[in-house]
């Protein structure tokens, strides 16, 4: 996992940006989805690339970013390398790596699992 400025790391801001590099040794990936979760194993969000018709470019790598406009917290990230149909498993990692979000100190604090852009009239 990178932040926003290609460093390694486990530790982002809110807002945020989280790059995951993928790679795999499996013949015959065609599509790739990462998950994100809560350390209480909340869904929070995981698309892929079936869904997204998106090509892979590449045979054996891959990589996902994101803007983590989540609330602080500790989360992690399950990851599943499939065939040409996102139900043709090839491969899932139930439980990979574990990441935090830091407390957004600028929007002071908040509850949920996001922050959605609103308005009070």
């Amino acid at each position: 996992m990178y932040n926003s400025k290609g460093i390694e790391s486990s530790s982002f801001e809110y807002n945020e940006s989280i790059t995951i590099k993928l790679s795999w040794k499996q013949k015959g990936v065609k599509n790739v989805g990462v998950a994100i979760f809560r350390e209480n194993g909340e869904y929070v969000f995981g698309p892929n690339t079936y869904q997204d018709k998106y090509s892979i470019k590449h045979e054996n790598r891959a990589e996902y970013t994101v803007k983590l406009n989540l609330n602080e917290g500790d989360y992690f990230i399950k990851v599943g390398l499939t065939g040409a149909r996102d139900i043709d498993t090839i491969a899932f990692i139930e439980e990979g790596p574990h990441f935090s979000v830091q407390r957004d100190y600028d929007g002071g604090r908040w509850g949920g699992v996001t922050k959605l852009d609103h308005k009070w009239k």
